[in-house]
């Protein structure tokens, strides 16, 4: 209860200071979007790639002068530190956990034209379920104090498949790690942070992974079941020598 009444009071907040600022959270009557609010739940059946749907939104621009706008995230406390976010605007795709837009990148609206991101944010769960909530807002100015749009993104992700306990070791690690718990592991992906995928591959309960050819750095592990559902996902630190 002392969660839910946190969250509650986080999102009071957000829409109060909202509503101080310009008269609610929809705030420009020249500048219009929809939906005015974002609902995402996806099911076991919906994704098993450690993915989920892409969500977005309309905007049209009122305006007889051009627009430039920007972007922020704020994420809730419960916001489960597993999963990932990625927004994608009119001049960037920018990397998972990036949560504002680069001020030397301004989007901009020619008058009385409008735009279709359909695709324009992404939540990577990483096999975690849960539920929780963002905060997406977009400012007229690069200072962020022309607030043009707010709204909540409502997250749910359903059970996706059994997480499983597991741990890497060694880890850091150079040239391989194992993988404890790992009797229902089926196969493996390795990723990096931006979620490219650099390996995957099969895996026998109690085998080696192999990541001599990976360059040094921090990588996402997910791992598998005979389902290609996700068990678990961790994080692996390759090292650079021994």
């Amino acid at each position: 209860m002392d969660v839910i009444k946190s969250q509650n009071l986080w999102l009071a907040g957000k829409f109060l200071i909202c509503y101080l600022l310009m008269s609610g959270c929809l705030l420009a009557q020249d500048v219009s979007f929809t939906p005015n609010h974002f609902n995402l739940e996806v099911s076991e059946e919906e994704s098993n790639d450690g993915f989920s749907k892409k969500f977005g939104f309309e905007m049209t621009n009122h305006r007889d002068t051009i627009l430039e706008w920007y972007w922020n995230i704020e994420l809730a406390d419960n916001f489960p530190t597993e999963w990932e976010v990625a927004v994608a605007d009119l001049q960037l795709q920018y990397s998972f956990g990036v949560l504002a837009s680069a001020d030397a990148l301004p989007n901009s609206m020619d008058p009385g034209t409008s735009i279709n991101l359909s695709q324009s944010m992404i939540l990577r769960h990483n096999g975690i379920a849960g539920n929780s909530t963002l905060i997406f807002c977009i400012y007229g100015n690069k200072e962020r104090t022309e607030e043009l749009f707010c709204t909540s993104a409502t997250t749910s992700i359903n059970e996706l498949g059994k997480i499983v306990n597991h741990s890497l070791y060694p880890n850091p690690a150079v040239d391989g790690f194992q993988i404890s718990n790992d009797e229902l592991v089926e196969s493996i992906t390795i990723t990096t942070a931006t979620g490219e995928r650099l390996l995957s591959q099969a895996h026998r309960s109690g085998h080696r992974i192999d990541t001599s050819e990976l360059p040094a750095g921090s990588y996402l592990v997910t791992m598998f079941d005979k389902n290609s559902k996700s068990t678990g996902v961790e994080r692996f630190v390759k090292s650079g020598s021994h």
